[in-house]
């Protein structure tokens, strides 16, 4: 969507260009619904705006490839006949801008988004060219106060984007200190943040609301210092979604950070399956918490995971002191080890973790 119409009261019968780049990135969800619908649409047509209001519009398209639409909206006033043939001769004149900007888009980002291109795709690059480039625009380029963080925005299986062209518009005028661009089936959204919490979450706040309203899955990668590690960060996004998925989280914006563990101990076990690298002890006390109202694996896993302290792990388990002890020794017995090692406490730990993401265990 590339602009829209309003009209003006203080000027009789004068229609007049909103003074903004593009239709506010918080209207995703109505301009989804109707990229959906109408967006194969060669001639100028009337629509309801999802029970908004009645819109008239017109699509545009280059080299027979839809690149948005112009739009005037019945908000303000009735049409008027002469009103569909003013604003048709206004849509051409768009589409004629839009044409000269995508013949003459050799700009600096264009530039640079050629180069991430190739780092995304393990090609050489010339360092040097990236980093003025980069300066070039305006990045910061060696100040320990700043870092990198890439968002992967990513369509579910039931959506689609409904036009790459409006959200990297959109992202990168909500967010003036990145660089969006198309990869594969995903958005990458690639921002230079101060190395504040506050920052990030900022940031998030302009776009999250909107991307969510359309079903998209927003991935989050760590925060990294140089560009060049521009894959492996987009990488941990993109690891992100996919782990959460694998789980059945439905959150929608997914933190790298919060599913590092998981991620990792999802390719622990090599060529053998979970339940095949359980000492004999674990698979025991398993089916011991098949057929008792004693769950003995949440005991185990709530003493590991209180470091061996059992006040606190009875308080955890609203139990007696003296009664989780009691139970302990009947684990103990059954495990036939009492963990007294670090790398043996270390080992149950993740056993213990990967059975619950398993779902073999809750807590």
């Amino acid at each position: 969507m590339l602009g829209a119409v309003g009209y003006s009261e203080e000027v009789e019968n004068h229609w007049f260009l909103y003074d903004y780049k593009s239709i506010p990135f918080e209207y995703a969800g109505r301009l989804h619904n109707a990229f959906g619908q109408y967006n194969q649409i060669k001639e100028p047509y009337l629509h309801d705006d999802n029970g908004h209001e009645m819109v008239y519009s017109v699509n545009l398209f280059i080299h027979n490839k839809y690149r948005g639409c112009v739009s005037v909206s019945k908000l303000c006033r009735s049409f008027r006949n002469r009103d569909y043939t003013l604003f048709q001769y206004f849509a051409q004149y768009v589409k004629k801008a839009l044409y000269g900007q995508l013949r003459n888009s050799r700009s600096s980002y264009a530039f640079i988004k050629s180069d991430l291109h190739a780092l995304l795709n393990k090609a050489h690059i010339d360092e040097s060219r990236l980093i003025n480039a980069l300066k070039d625009l305006a990045f910061i380029i060696n100040d320990p106060q700043f870092s990198w963080v890439c968002i992967v925005i990513r369509a579910n299986d039931e959506s689609e984007f409904m036009s790459l062209e409006y959200y990297i518009s959109s992202l990168e005028e909500k967010l003036p200190a990145c660089i969006a661009l198309p990869y594969k089936n995903d958005i990458l959204l690639i921002m230079q943040l101060p190395l504040l919490d506050e920052a990030l979450a900022a940031a998030l706040d302009k776009i999250v609301p909107a991307l969510k309203t359309v079903g998209l899955s927003i991935g989050v990668s760590d925060r990294f210092e140089r560009i060049q590690n521009l894959r492996a960060a987009y990488r941990k996004a993109c690891c992100a979604i996919e782990t959460a998925a694998a789980l059945g989280e439905h959150d929608k914006v997914y933190h790298y950070a919060d599913y590092v563990l998981s991620y990792m101990l999802t390719r622990v076990t090599g060529e053998f399956q979970l339940a095949d690298i359980l000492p004999p002890g674990l698979s025991s006390l398993l089916r011991h918490d098949e057929s008792s109202n004693v769950c003995y694996i949440e005991t185990l896993r709530c003493y590991l995971a209180n470091q061996m302290n059992t006040a606190k792990a009875a308080r955890e388990l609203y139990l007696h002191r003296t009664s989780l002890v009691q139970r302990l020794e009947r684990i103990f017995e059954i495990l036939g080890t009492r963990l007294q090692g670090a790398d043996e406490r270390l080992l149950y730990s993740i056993l213990l973790h990967m059975l619950e993401q398993n779902g073999d265990i809750s807590r």
